[in-house]
């Protein structure tokens, strides 16, 4: 997870305290003086493995707005300071597990007094956060921020469905093999037909709840692609305005322009996402879902077009031939990406799962880099292992 913390310009103001109710919270936390400081590893966890409030919320109640002193990271730990509370030394550390609150005497001394801080720390973290969010929103409305990457998850969800659906399609075929391979060699048998054609219901039934899943999971992770190549196409430039838009062919076209090789790509998902990805999200909703009565016939779709093609009407909501359709077509998509310049730097870039800035300086410099394909690779996979080591509290 990257996170920028807020630093003076953020939690201290010249012409008043805006932290006034934090500081009155936490009032009872006193400053340890530094020949009180007490390094000896007899220290008593009293309440460990907390990950709420998040730890970068406690590190700028401590040391920030109260202003205790940083101990500097240790063995497995990023930070860890000293206080007392209500006369009781405590230590609060950053680990790899979690923060925790340690006594340099008995647990059983000291747990009502670790219970009470925490309960003041979780009241001062919400008071901080109604404090911090108009000034982190103001960071956003100028430009400075970061689009937390979601690549990896969607993208693994996607390919989840995708071969739910390949296995069923497989699956299909197979059966329907025996089913002739049957008839050919023994010729009608009630009991056995009759078994075989309800797993090909059965298999029918599966690919299409599967389509159901692999549609939602690649327009989701399409969207994610989009708003990251926005990102890299404009500098971050209106990025927080093209997030926020719901026109998906106009943003496809604003990031791609629909060059001629791209078209049918374009074209094909257009369809597929007007088709299935909008009624499937939609509670199947829009117009083929009206239906008529007429006389002598009963209750009829608006027009025969809405009984083929669409979810509405058919065996299934994804038959078949349109799953496997939808399949090919979102695979060339991924493969266009993959092949073509510069979208497969930017794919790569999101394949770290690092976030994606909003800032054209640090935009500019990934950008540079961008150059050679391999060498940006290798790149990217250093600056991984080194951003999983620091994820792994093996550096800090």
């Amino acid at each position: 997870m990257n996170t920028r913390a807020p630093n003076g310009d953020g939690v201290r103001s010249s012409n008043s305290d805006p932290y006034q109710k934090v500081k009155r919270i936490l009032s009872k936390i006193e400053k340890v003086p530094v020949s009180d400081f007490s390094y000896s590893s007899s220290w008593t966890m009293v309440k460990g493995g907390l990950h709420d409030p998040p730890i970068y919320m406690i590190k700028i109640l401590l040391l920030n707005i109260l202003g205790l002193q940083n101990l500097g990271p240790g063995e497995k730990t990023r930070w860890e300071t000293q206080f007392r509370y209500e006369g009781k030394h405590f230590l609060i550390r950053d680990s790899k597990f979690g923060w925790a609150i340690e006594s340099n005497a008995s647990k059983e001394t000291t747990a009502s007094y670790a219970d009470e801080l925490y309960d003041r720390i979780l009241r001062a973290v919400k008071a901080l956060d109604t404090t911090l969010q108009p000034v982190l929103k103001k960071k956003v409305e100028a430009g400075d921020f970061y689009l937390k990457n979601e690549y990896g998850r969607l993208d693994s969800v996607f390919r989840f469905y995708e071969e739910k659906v390949a296995k069923s399609m497989n699956d299909l075929k197979l059966l329907d093999d025996e089913r002739e391979a049957a008839a050919k060699e023994d010729g009608w048998d009630m009991s056995r037909d009759i078994e075989l054609l309800n797993r090909h219901f059965h298999y029918l039934s599966e690919i299409s709840n599967y389509s159901f899943g692999m549609i939602l999971a690649f327009f989701s992770l399409q969207d994610c692609m989009l708003d990251s190549f926005y990102a890299f196409e404009r500098d971050g430039e209106g990025l927080l305005e093209f997030t926020n838009g719901d026109r998906w062919n106009e943003k496809f076209k604003e990031v791609f322009g629909i060059p001629s090789e791209l078209a049918g790509i374009y074209n094909e998902l257009l369809r597929a996402r007007k088709t299935y990805r909008n009624a499937l999200t939609h509670g199947l909703a829009g117009e083929p879902r009206l239906m008529v009565q007429m006389s002598g016939v009963g209750l009829v779709p608006i027009t025969i077009e809405h009984l083929d093609g669409t979810p509405h009407y058919g065996l299934s909501m994804v038959e078949e031939n349109e799953a496997a359709s939808m399949k090919d077509i979102f695979n060339k998509f991924l493969r266009y990406i993959s092949e073509n310049n510069p979208w497969r730097y930017y794919l790569l870039y999101l394949e770290t799962g690092f976030p994606i800035p909003a800032i054209k300086p640090e935009l500019d410099e990934i950008k540079s880099r961008m150059k050679d394909y391999d060498e940006f690779k290798s790149q990217l996979e250093d600056e991984v292992i080194n951003a999983e080591a620091f994820a792994n509290y093996d550096i800090s």
